[in-house]
């Protein structure tokens, strides 16, 4: 039992502590698929101090995301060959925020948005702009979740 004791700190100690909401995905189906993680949005033109169509700000959230901010939702994110995929919670939206930026049915990006280098490491790739133009939101009948491919 000691041994067993020792053998647990030892490997405690030697492992770093790996990121909770960050993790990989199954990949026997072939696909180049990156970490899921939690992140939030603000939405908007980072270049109109947020006001507009697009993504103004992306963070990783280490935690469980909770609040409803006016402008901001919050959702998970990965790479899937090559391209970002984002699932964001209808919850985590206020009704204006929802209507202002997916009421229509596509999100629009007025403007190319480069992800912060945190929020790039985290999905597993050295960087990525999101391209300005309009995307289709995709959202299965009764679910909470708008799903984007940018």
């Amino acid at each position: 039992m000691k041994k067993l004791v020792i053998l647990l700190l030892t490997a405690v100690i030697a492992f770093p502590a790996l990121p909770t909401q960050a993790r990989p995905v199954h990949r026997s189906s072939g696909y180049d698929v990156g970490p899921i993680i939690v992140i939030t949005v603000e939405f908007g033109r980072r270049k109109r101090d947020c006001k507009g169509l697009g993504i103004c700000k992306v963070g990783v959230e280490w935690g469980e995301p909770d609040l409803v901010v006016s402008n901001s939702g919050w959702g998970k994110a990965w790479v899937e060959n090559g391209k970002l995929h984002l699932d964001v919670s209808r919850n985590s939206l206020d009704s204006g925020t929802f209507n202002t930026y997916f009421g229509s049915g596509a999100f629009k990006m007025e403007e190319e948005y480069a992800l912060p280098a945190e929020v790039a490491a985290a999905l597993g790739v050295s960087s990525y702009t999101i391209k300005a133009g309009n995307y289709t939101i995709t959202s299965e009948s009764g679910s909470n979740t708008l799903s984007l491919s940018l």
